[in-house]
């Protein structure tokens, strides 16, 4: 139920609880430890990210040491702190996550773990770190056959890509991870593919078109109540850059939007990207307030960018290809 592309979450809640029950009930320590694991990505879903860490540090107490099951607890733990900014303790989560999983060679959980490891380098602009994790989880996700998730690896590598300016490589690895996602009918991994098709349009001059595909895969994003709510903030702030650039009249509800978003739900490196956004629309007052809420994020790139006459953010998102 949780984890059907066409996810049942409430219910899924709802039995794992029940689950948790009977397995205190029994003294089923292992059953109780992926139950409240699963609540804890249940959780991360939403963005009720100190009820995800809750059920993630009595998943862990409750796991024993097992390394399958620390794998996969580590894996979400580590989401958790990349939403919200928190990377070097995102990294040592993921890195304990992988090691869990060579151990048991569950060649699955390292592919997952080293995408989400991948998120994070390329959220730091650790480019080359970036691409060598996302090319691994990208060869253990097909040598599984694991076209449910591939698309995700694909769509972050050629992220890297696009900001390397390899435009042509990046298009067909889009291309492919949409198509598959589409495949499968999972609206997360549709999503990624079509913001990374509309950073594709920016960096070769077609904002107007980039706008469209950003807001189309705002929508997909919304077409399943369980998709993931960072991916949804994600999606909004690549739109903010580009509308922004473009002059759109709607610019300005697009970074009220992200900076609603991301400040209610802790994404606080999103909640600064959010000012800056307002300090390329004019607001003299917004990157004093960056500065303020930058304090504790662990990502030195993005402490680079929170300057009065930096660069438009869209510069930053496109790399070395600017706007052509």
């Amino acid at each position: 139920m949780v984890h059907a592309t066409r996810g049942r979450d409430e219910e899924g809640a709802a039995a794992l609880h029940r689950s948790i029950a009977a397995a205190e009930m029994t003294g089923q320590r292992a059953v109780a430890a992926s139950a409240h694991r699963e609540l804890g990505y249940v959780e991360l879903l939403r963005g009720d990210y100190p009820r995800a860490k809750t059920w993630l540090r009595t998943a862990e107490e409750l796991a024993d040491d097992d390394p399958l099951e620390m794998a996969k607890i580590l894996a979400i733990s580590g989401s958790c702190f990349a939403d919200v900014g928190s990377h070097d303790q995102a990294v040592d989560a993921f890195e304990a996550s992988i090691a869990f999983a060579v151990s048991v060679e569950e060649a699955k959980q390292q592919a997952w773990s080293l995408a989400f490891l991948g998120r994070t380098h390329l959220l730091r602009n650790e480019l080359d770190r970036a691409e060598e994790t996302l090319d691994q989880a990208c060869r253990l996700a097909r040598s599984e056959r694991w076209t449910a998730f591939i698309a995700c690896p694909e769509s972050l590598a050629a992220e890297v890509w696009v900001r390397n300016g390899d435009l042509d490589r990046a298009g067909e690895t889009f291309e492919h991870a949409f198509a598959l996602a589409c495949q499968v009918n999972d609206a997360c991994w549709e999503a990624y593919g079509v913001r990374g098709l509309g950073l594709l349009r920016a960096g070769r001059g077609d904002l107007a078109g980039s706008i469209e595909l950003m807001e189309d895969a705002l929508t997909r994003c919304a077409r399943q109540r369980d998709t993931h709510l960072w991916l949804r903030a994600y999606v909004l702030d690549a739109l903010c850059a580009v509308a922004i650039a473009a002059g759109h009249p709607t610019a300005g509800a697009w970074v009220t939007d992200l900076a609603s978003l991301s400040g209610r739900s802790g994404m606080r490196e999103l909640s600064v990207r959010a000012y800056l956004y307002r300090r390329d629309l004019g607001d003299p007052s917004a990157t004093d307030a960056a500065r303020v809420l930058a304090v504790g994020i662990e990502n030195p790139h993005l402490h680079t960018l929170i300057d009065p006459d930096g660069p438009p953010l869209l510069d930053d998102l496109l790399g070395k290809v600017g706007r052509s």
